[in-house]
This record gives structure tokens, sequence and C-alpha cells, in this order.
């Protein structure tokens, strides 16, 4: 799909509010898709590259989109300040800026594919010079592609790329796409709290249908969607809404989703294994139950599941 024509998808979808609505659009988007280009649209409708432990950020301000907006449309950036000042949202500034621009620059007709990955490469530029690399190839990009999308690319940037809908609106769309009642998407939702990954889940039904729903697994490096409670008002509430209880009191702290497996090479972890030997660089990962990798944060967890835990590969 050309990414002109997606970003008329967001354009849809950014223009309704009704859930039944918006499933449809989303339902009608993945069965055009293809499957080679399924992950990415899925991704980039929600504003981010991968499933969100994979911890793929843009790291790009407000000021280097704005650099960026600035040299795409040869304009000066006070200029581009005082337009985004007026609107109160630079996406809609690049809008506006590129409508102005159109015909002095060819555009190209780019694939979702394409799009996405020259997003990666401005996410993925790192080290000496790398806010000059992610300013040109925004600039490069924008100068590229129609006001639509020129819009969304800015949004999805900056992370203010919200349409209305979560990844449950996706799966209550792909079992529309199977044509299942909601009752199937129930089935669908356990699956992917086991594996919540949305752009895989909806690939696998993409491409084999209930087949591929039952392939999906608790797999290590992915972690679980932990069941989160009600929060309430206070113990009446509780009591009243209970019944019966029993109580205990809460010391302060952060739940650990733990992943470790001693049979796959994590080679990118070596540096918290230092005492280690045999087993340098083995796959071990912490999660938060917003699925928020912290293995760097902490180290002292990992040595001590290396010297407690026996298993060849474990999930806690």
């Amino acid at each position: 799909m050309q990414f002109g024509d997606y970003s008329k998808y967001l354009q849809r979808l950014e223009n309704t509010s009704a859930r039944l609505e918006i499933t449809s659009i989303l339902a009608e988007m993945i069965e055009i898709l293809e499957p080679e280009e399924i992950k990415q649209a899925v991704y980039l409708s929600l504003g981010y590259l991968d499933a969100p432990f994979k911890s793929i950020k843009f790291n790009m301000a407000e000021k280097l989109a704005l650099r960026a907006i600035s040299i795409a449309y040869n304009i000066a950036e006070t200029d581009v300040e005082n337009l985004y000042n007026d609107l109160g949202d630079l996406g809609l500034a690049a809008e506006k800026l590129s409508l102005k621009h159109q015909g002095q620059e060819p555009i190209k007709k780019q694939t979702v594919v394409e799009v996405y990955n020259a997003l990666l490469k401005i996410a993925n530029a790192s080290g000496t010079g790398s806010q000059d690399k992610k300013i040109i190839t925004t600039a490069e990009l924008l100068k590229s592609t129609d006001s639509v999308s020129a819009k969304f690319i800015i949004r999805i940037i900056l992370g203010t790329n919200r349409l209305g809908f979560t990844e449950l609106t996706i799966l209550d769309a792909l079992a529309k796409v199977l044509g299942k009642n909601k009752k199937f998407g129930k089935s669908i939702e356990e699956k992917y709290n086991t594996h919540p990954d949305i752009g895989y889940v909806t690939y696998l039904i993409k491409t084999k249908g209930e087949k591929g729903l039952r392939e999906l697994d608790i797999e290590i490096g992915i972690p679980i969607l932990a069941q989160k409670c009600q929060r309430l008002s206070g113990v009446e509430e509780i009591l009243e809404k209970m019944g019966e209880v029993y109580a205990e009191y809460k010391f302060d702290g952060t739940r650990v989703q733990l992943h470790m497996d001693r049979s796959v090479l994590n080679t990118a972890r070596k540096s918290l294994f230092e005492e280690l030997k045999e087993d340098k660089g083995f796959l071990i990962k912490t999660y938060t139950r917003n699925l928020e990798e912290t293995t760097h944060q902490y180290p002292e967890i990992v040595t001590a599941a290396n010297k407690q835990i026996k298993a060849e590969s474990a999930i806690l």
C-alpha cells in the first residue's frame, strides 16, 4: 500500500469517535494491507515502531522536529514556531506548510514499508551527530510525502499520534476480519495477553486465520500482560464491592517479570554478567507490569537469578 493511501485511513480514523465505525475502518484496512506490510502498518497506527517492550524510541524533541520542518519546506524556524503556537499541533503545522510547498518538490510514491524504514532509521540514529542525522532524514521524508502523510509522520515521531483506539480495538477488528462475533474477540484477547505484540498477532491472523491464533503461546523474551487491579476510592468502597476481605500492608516497590533462558545468547546484555564465566551473555530480561524493560536498572536481580534459579529457562 502507498503511504499516501494509508494516511487516508489514519485520517478517517481521526475523524470518527464511534468505536464500531473505528473497528470497521481498521478491519477494512487490515483486509487490504499485504502480509509483508501489515505489522508496520499496525504499529504506526498506534504511534510506535514495534511492540512497546522492544523500547524503540525516536528521542526527538519538538525543537528538532520543528527544525526538520523548517528545512523540508524552506521556511524560517521562527515562522514554523509561530504557526505551531497558533495551531497547537506540530503535525497540523507540517500539513499546512506541506500544502503551501506542493509543486516545489516531487512527491514520491512510497510504500508503508519504505516510510516505516525511514522512520526506523530516524529512531536508530545514534552517536556523534545523531541529532543532525535525525533532522536531515526527517526533512527528506517530509519533502517527499503529501500533506496528510506529513502530519502523521510528525505526530508518530513526537508520540502524539492518538487516534482514539488501542490494541484492544484492533483485536475486535481482527475478529471482524475473520467473520467472527465479539465473543471470539475475547479468545483473541486472551492469546494477545500472553503474547502482547499486536503487529505479530495481526500478521499471524492475517496470513493463517484461526490456525495462526492457535500458534500464539507464551514465549521467553515476550513479557506477559499482567492483570491489573481496579482502583477504588477507599476501604469503605472495597468492603461494599467485595464483602468480607483479608488485607495486609503493602510495601512500596516494583513488580518484576523476569525471563531467563541459558540456551539463548544475548550479547547485548554482557555488561550485566561481569562476574559470570561460562554463562556470560545468556538471555535474561526484566520487565514492569507495563511491559517496560528494566534489565539494566536492576543488575543485582540478574546476578541473583543466575545464582539461585536452577532451571535452564524460566519466566517468573
